[in-house]
């Protein structure tokens, strides 16, 4: 299976390209000092006259559009293709259509991680929603949503609590919110901060 860094290699050029003609059409508003660009695919803001930025850009619009062709193969038609400008994710509409919804919740939690392919496809991810109690009724009680994807966790979400509960909890996440845990565990039995904090391996950021 090719690596997530391999596959958005593959649009490096494609992206180079089209960065190169939005700061060509971008020029006039450089020239007045005013350096901030639209990142093509992503729709994204960057400083281009910042390569930190502009190189961060590029490596998220080339590791988007390699998300877009990896949901291609594993989602469903009414799924394609995977939103990812700002315009189509930002602005939910009032009372969306569950299926509507379901993408666009998937797809924020693709962007929250920069469209790692380590991401779990929709398949599974909506198995999981459709399994978690606090997913929004309209996605839980949809009768074609629930026969496409039978409920069952097949993996981890934020949950309760959290800004975004829908979104895929990453191996990184999950071993933080482990280490939160049992550093709470040790502070509750009385174990000074420091201590605390070096047996758990917890170090706030």
């Amino acid at each position: 299976m090719h690596t997530p860094e391999f596959c958005a290699a593959v649009f490096e050029q494609q992206v180079k390209l089209l960065f190169d003609e939005a700061e060509r059409q971008a020029k006039q508003e450089l020239a007045r000092g005013r350096t901030h660009v639209r990142a093509p695919i992503t729709g994204f803001f960057y400083d281009s006259w910042s390569d930190e930025q502009a190189e961060r850009a590029q490596r998220l619009a080339c590791a988007a559009l390699a998300a877009c062709e990896w949901h291609r193969r594993c989602a469903p038609i009414w799924a394609l293709p995977l939103p990812v400008h700002c315009d189509e994710l930002d602005h939910i509409l009032n009372s969306p259509p569950p299926r509507q919804l379901l993408l666009q919740k998937f797809a924020c939690s693709m962007r929250h991680y920069d469209w790692d392919l380590r991401h779990p496809p929709l398949p599974n991810w909506a198995r999981t929603v459709m399994a978690y109690k606090g997913a929004p009724d309209i996605l839980r009680e949809d009768a074609d949503l629930r026969a496409e994807f039978p409920p069952r966790k097949l993996c981890e979400l934020w949950g309760p609590g959290t800004p975004d509960p829908l979104n895929w909890t990453s191996p990184e996440m999950a071993a933080r919110n482990e280490a939160f845990s049992e550093f709470r565990r040790l502070r509750n039995e009385g174990v000074p901060m420091e201590e605390a904090r070096r047996m758990s391996g917890f170090y706030p950021r």
